[in-house]
C-alpha cells in the first residue's frame, strides 16, 4: 500500500489477521478471503473493521462482499463492496461513509475543520482515472484558517459527483455575523481538474481584517482558472470601513509606514499566492471612519485592487471629508480637503493632496501635502506670516523662535541666540512631545503637555508643564506651571457657551499662589466664525 501512495504513505500503518482458503482445481480454484480484524492508522487517524472482512477472487478479478470499518472515537464509519481487477485496475466499487469533516484536514493542512461527511456513491473507471457518481453532504461544519480571525460556522452543503465533473450544488453558512453562500462545479478527467468557477457570496459581514479594521458590508467574488494560474475577481461593498485603533507614531509618519514600497525577494512569494491574479472593486461611498489618537476623519473610498495575492496593487482614489482632524506633534489640525489618488499599476505609491489648518497661540497655521510618499512635499504657512522655521518651531514647542517674556507684561520678546539654540529648542519640543503622550495616557489627563522654556546660552534646563480635565461636555480646566520657578502659576477656565462663542477665564499668579495680590484675572470672549 505505501509503494501505490508513494509519498503519501508515509504515514500509513495497521495490522489485519485473517484465513485464505483454496478449493477446487488448480485451473479453477476457488479462493476466499475473511479478515477477522483489521485495523488501519494513518496520519493520526485509525480505522477498524467492525465486523468480519470478507471476499473472494472471481477469475481476475477481487470481489468485496464485505468491507465495514470504523472509529467509535470519531464517530466514523465507511462501507466498501464491489469489484477490482488487479490486473488492468478497473473498479466498481459502491460505497457509504460517515466521517468527521476533521479527515479533510490531511489535504488542507492551514485549516482546522469540524462537522460530519456523510457520502453515498460508486467509483467506477479504473485506479488512473476513477469516475466518481454521488452525493456527499456536509452538516454541522466549522473551518478555522490560520491568521484568519473569524470562523466559518453553521456549515452545511451538498456536493454532487459525476464520472466528468464535481458540483457544489450549495453552500450555506456563517462568517463575521454575516450570511455565506458559495456554489460551483470541478469538471475532471480522472484525477486530473480540466477547468472550475466557484462563486461565493457574503452579506451582512462585520469583519475584523485587516488588524485593527472593522469591515462590514457585502460581498462577491468569483474563482475561476486561467493561464498560468487563477483569477479572484468581483466586488466589495463596505457600509462601514472603521479604524479605531490608537497608534505610537503621528499621522505623517504612519502614511509614510503603511504605504512605503516594500522591497520583495525574487521567489521569496508562495507559489499559490502569486498564481492568482486579482480584480476586484472595493467600493465603500461616505464609509471610511478613521478615530483614534492620530486622526478623526471620515471619507469615501473606491479603488480596484489589481495585481496576484502575493504583490496586490491599488487603483482608484480615497476622498476624505472636510471637517475632520489630524493629530500631528501635539497639534491638531482640521482637514480642509484630503485626496489619495493611486494610479500606479505597478506598485502602491499614491498622490496625495491634502490641507488643513490649525491654531497654535494665535497664529493660523497651514499644513500641506502634496506628491507622491517619496517625494512628499510637507509645506506650512501661518497667520500672521513667519518664516518657515519660525512656524516649525511653533508646531514642535509650542513657541516662535522669538518668544514673550512673561504672561500679560506686554514686554517685547527676546530672541534665541544662535542656530544651535534653535536646533537644540526644536529637539527639546520633540522629546517632550514623546513625555507628554505617555505621561497623559497613564494618568488619564486630556491634556499633559511639556514645554521647554530655554533662552540662548541655555542647555534647555527649564520647562513649562501643562495638565488639563474635561469636567464637563463644555467645560474645561488647564494648570500650568514652571517647576524650576515659582512664577507664572496660571489656572485657566474653558467654557464652550454655544458652538462659536468661548469664554475663557484666566487666573495668573506671578510669585505663588499664597500671594493673590501680586497676580492677575482675565476674561476673554472668542467668537470664531468659519466661513
Amino acid at each position: 500500500a505505501k509503494l501505490a501512495m508513494g509519498e503519501r504513505g508515509d504515514d500509513l500503518g495497521g495490522d489485519f489477521a485473517g484465513t485464505v482458503s483454496v478449493k477446487g482445481t488448480l485451473a479453477s480454484p476457488e479462493v476466499a478471503l475473511v479478515l477477522n480484524s483489521l485495523r488501519v492508522d494513518y496520519a493520526g487517524h485509525s480505522l477498524a473493521a467492525l465486523e468480519p472482512v470478507t471476499g473472494h477472487l472471481d477469475g481476475d478479478q477481487l470481489v468485496i462482499d464485505s468491507l465495514y470499518l470504523g472509529d467509535e472515537a470519531e464517530e466514523a464509519e465507511l462501507f466498501v463492496r464491489g469489484r477490482l481487477d488487479p490486473g488492468t485496475g478497473e473498479l466498481d466499487l459502491l460505497l457509504q461513509a460517515r466521517l468527521p469533516a476533521q479527515w479533510l484536514e490531511l489535504a488542507l493542512p492551514t485549516a482546522r475543520l469540524r462537522g460530519t461527511i456523510s457520502a453515498l456513491g460508486r467509483v467506477g473507471g479504473s485506479l488512473a482515472q476513477p469516475a466518481l457518481d454521488g452525493q456527499a453532504d456536509l452538516s454541522g461544519g466549522r473551518v478555522i484558517l490560520d491568521g484568519f480571525p473569524h470562523s466559518f460556522d453553521d456549515l452545511n452543503a451538498v456536493v454532487l459527483a459525476y464520472p466528468d465533473r464535481v458540483k457544489l450544488d450549495h453552500l450555506t453558512g456563517r462568517v463575521a455575523e454575516g450570511d455565506l453562500q458559495a456554489e460551483g462545479t470541478l469538471f475532471t478527467h480522472g484525477l486530473v481538474v480540466d477547468d472550475y468557477r466557484f462563486q461565493a457570496r457574503a452579506e451582512g459581514f462585520r469583519l475584523l481584517y485587516p488588524e485593527g479594521w472593522l469591515l462590514a458590508g457585502d460581498a462577491l467574488l468569483t474563482l475561476v482558472p486561467e493561464e498560468g494560474g487563477r483569477l479572484l475577481q468581483g466586488s466589495v461593498d463596505l457600509a462601514r470601513a472603521d479604524y479605531l485603533r490608537d497608534l505610537p507614531v503621528g499621522a505623517i509618519q504612519l502614511l509614510q509606514g503603511v504605504l512605503r514600497r516594500q522591497r520583495l525577494e525574487a521567489g521569496s512569494a508562495d507559489q499559490t499566492l502569486a498564481q492568482t491574479r486579482l480584480n476586484i472593486l472595493l467600493r465603500a461611498p461616505d464609509a471610511l471612519r478613521i478615530d483614534n489618537n492620530v486622526a478623526d476623519l471620515r471619507g469615501a473610498v473606491e479603488l480596484t485592487v489589481r495585481g496576484d495575492l502575493a504583490r496586490p496593487v491599488v487603483l482608484g482614489t480615497v476622498e476624505l471629508e472636510s471637517g475632520g482632524e489630524l493629530v500631528y506633534s501635539d497639534t491638531t489640525y482640521e482637514v480642509e480637503r484630503g485626496l489619495m489618488t493611486f494610479s500606479s499599476s505597478t506598485r502602491i505609491n499614491p498622490q496625495i493632496d491634502l490641507v488643513a489648518q490649525a491654531t497654535v497661540r494665535d497664529y493660523h497655521v497651514s499644513l500641506n501635502l502634496s506628491g507622491s510618499l517619496n517625494r512628499l512635499q510637507v509645506n506650512l504657512a501661518s497667520d500672521p506670516p513667519l518664516p518657515d522655521l519660525e512656524v516649525l518651531s511653533l508646531l514642535t514647542t509650542g513657541e516662535t523662535l522669538t518668544r514673550g517674556i512673561g504672561f500679560g507684561t506686554g514686554e517685547p520678546g527676546s530672541p534665541l541666540g544662535s542656530s544651535s539654540d534653535v536646533a537644540r529648542t526644536i529637539l527639546f519640543g520633540q522629546a517632550a512631545s514623546v513625555v507628554s503622550s505617555r505621561v497623559k495616557k497613564l494618568f488619564g489627563f486630556d491634556t499633559f503637555r511639556i514645554d521647554p522654556l530655554s533662552a540662548a546660552g541655555d542647555s534647555g534646563s527649564a520647562a513649562r508643564v501643562t495638565f488639563g480635565k474635561q469636567l464637563t461636555k463644555d467645560l474645561f480646566v488647564t494648570y500650568s506651571n514652571d517647576p524650576s520657578s515659582n512664577r507664572d502659576n496660571i489656572v485657566k477656565v474653558e467654557w464652550q457657551a454655544s458652538p462659536g462663542l468661548v469664554v475663557e477665564v484666566t487666573a495668573v499668579d506671578q510669585l505663588t499662589f499664597s500671594q493673590s495680590d501680586n497676580g492677575a484675572l482675565a476674561i476673554d470672549l472668542r467668537w470664531q466664525k468659519r466661513y
